[in-house]
């Protein structure tokens, strides 16, 4: 078992559990758990049933460094995974088997990404990039394909921001303020 502090769950926005295309969805749906500090011998990304044993996708999660962040995109039924081990932080695509895909885009210009918000309106995921320790964060969006997205606000009143969520029904971005303990929306 990993402290709370160590991993960060997948947060679904999908009604639908996660089952590959090929089969009919059913109500057993995956976690994924991110391994942000497990030692060398714990993969990057765990995977539990909804009873909490421990399942073995085929994938080994390539590409991950100390990932902090698991977004499911319900398009086009990927695991978008943010990972901060590294100089500049990054964000990679897995099918739900662990194997990273390939995408036309980058991600570019992240810093510390730390978490990933999927639009459904317009498949857009939206990234808190923390900068460095909160200096220079921004809120940036990208297409399913990692291409940057151009925004029409500027999150002015975002102070070390650490996470984003989406709310569908209103149309707003909602981001936690680590600084000072408040929700920016």
């Amino acid at each position: 078992t990993l402290p709370a502090s160590q991993v960060l769950m997948l947060r679904s926005t999908s009604a639908l559990p996660f089952a590959p295309k090929h089969q009919k969805a059913t109500k057993k749906p995956l976690l994924y758990v991110a391994n942000s500090e497990a030692a060398s011998y714990v993969p990057p990304i765990t995977v539990y049933n909804q009873r909490g044993y421990q399942r073995q996708p085929s994938g080994t999660w390539p590409g991950t460094a100390a990932p902090l962040y698991i977004e499911y995109d319900a398009h086009d039924r990927l695991l978008y995974v943010s990972s901060v081990g590294t100089t500049n932080g990054f964000i990679t695509a897995y099918d739900r088997s662990g194997n990273q895909q390939t995408l036309s885009g980058s991600f570019a210009g992240l810093r510390t990404p730390f978490c990933i918000s999927y639009d459904s309106n317009n498949d857009f995921l939206y990234v808190v990039d923390n900068g460095y320790s909160g200096s220079g964060a921004s809120i940036k969006a990208y297409d399913e394909n990692g291409k940057a997205q151009a925004l029409p606000g500027s999150f002015a009143d975002i102070d070390d921001p650490r996470c984003i969520a989406y709310d569908s029904h209103n149309g707003l971005l909602y981001v936690t303020n680590y600084a000072n303990s408040t929700v920016t929306a």
